[in-house]
């Protein structure tokens, strides 16, 4: 006679749409595992990663910055318009944040309430708020190039 043990179904998870964002559960083209092997494939880095989106990581300081350029091999590449280069600056501290954004280093940043409290209470009226694409809070200088759609 053969037992089969069986296991009760798990519990739902309520945080799992969060859980399934993360990069562990991209789907992954068979042809760089061939290419790079199982642990290379786990261990690539920008410069061996395989590319399908219309930018390129030219350069990755750890805890510092990322910089983009236009994958030429994008396939609507001739169809819409890209960034020359496009560089993302990696800040720990939000105040730090709001520092350079308010000297003009950077053009957007992510706010805390209070910060952004200050900014749009600024009597100059330096700062301008713009619809929201990735982080809850940004704001734009208004002499920035705008982004595109």
């Amino acid at each position: 006679m053969i037992t089969r043990w069986c296991s009760p179904a798990p519990a739902p998870c309520p945080y799992f749409d969060t859980v399934a964002a993360y990069n562990s559960f991209y789907p992954a083209s068979e042809d760089p595992i061939k290419e790079l092997g199982i642990d290379g494939f786990r261990s690539c880095d920008y410069s061996t990663m395989w590319y399908n989106g219309p930018y390129l990581i030219e350069e990755y300081i750890q805890q510092n910055t990322k910089s983009f350029i236009p994958n030429p091999n994008y396939y609507a590449a001739n169809e819409c318009t890209r960034f020359e280069h496009h560089t993302v600056k990696m800040i720990s501290d939000l105040s730090i944040g709001l520092q350079l954004y308010e000297s003009g280093e950077v053009d957007n940043i992510d706010l805390t309430e209070s910060n952004l409290t200050t900014i749009t209470s600024d009597s100059n009226q330096r700062a301008q708020q713009v619809p929201v694409r990735e982080a809850p809070h940004q704001v734009q200088l208004p002499d920035a190039p705008e982004l595109p759609a």
